[in-house]
């Protein structure tokens, strides 16, 4: 409870402090639908490199808060270099299950736990049945849920404790395309329903991209809700 009202006030003090930032986009936790299709690069999966592009601590009370709404050049982000296609176990594995219906022990999840003597598990646990009650059988109620009730927001799923940095969470770059993050499992759950977009808050805005759009409609201090409206009526245009 504490560390979640830590950060509510976090957020409504972003908010405030972004108003006189340079380097920050307007409301940079406004949440924005951005459509599932246009989401099929990620940054590079990599422990160091996702860090950078996605969280840092406050040390006195060791809460995470996500890096959202700066505003940064490419090459200082390394796009070229961070940025690889999409990848798709955690989509292959869904397949199985929710498609066709299949039991978890047959995805490549349950591959990290047979093989006895080269047994490492998952996310920090490394027996069976404990991954599958903690992950599992709550990614079976999530995907049911989605196909049941549709994507909520996390403010939709508790108005009071929704926190937005829950959210899927992307990067733009300078020409607009929208790179993932994090949130596969819920973005390979809405590709396996066809849900034509997701809720997502963005993390980092190419300065090149932003300069552009600035000039073009005579704004200095740019929301995420322009940014992409913009971006999605430019992505129209040339289809």
């Amino acid at each position: 409870m504490m560390k979640k009202l830590v950060k509510i006030l976090h957020y409504k003090f972003i908010n405030v402090i972004a108003q006189m930032k340079k380097d920050m986009v307007d409301k940079p936790y406004q949440v924005v639908e951005v459509p599932v299709d246009q989401i099929n690069r990620q940054v590079y999966n990599k422990k160091d490199v996702r860090d950078k592009y996605s969280k840092k601590y406050l040390p006195i009370f060791n809460i995470g808060f996500r890096t959202v709404g700066i505003i940064r050049s490419d090459q200082e982000l390394n796009f070229d270099k961070d940025v690889i296609a999409f990848e798709d176990y955690p989509l292959n594995n869904f397949k199985k299950r929710f498609v066709q219906n299949k039991d978890w022990k047959s995805t490549t999840y349950y591959n990290s736990f047979s093989d006895k003597n080269n047994s490492k598990g998952r996310r920090g646990i490394d027996d069976w049945n404990e991954f599958k009650e903690e992950h599992l059988l709550r990614w079976d109620k999530v995907f049911h849920d989605l196909k049941k009730y549709g994507y909520k927001t996390q403010k939709e799923l508790s108005p009071a404790f929704g926190l937005p940095e829950n959210e899927i969470q992307v990067c733009v770059n300078r020409e607009g395309k929208f790179l993932f993050i994090d949130g596969r499992h819920r973005l390979a759950m809405a590709r396996i329903l066809n849900l034509k977009s997701v809720p997502v808050i963005v993390n980092f805005w190419s300065k090149e991209l932003l300069e552009v759009i600035s000039k073009e409609t005579e704004q200095k201090k740019l929301t995420p809700e322009k940014i992409v409206n913009y971006i999605l009526k430019k992505s129209k245009v040339r289809t």
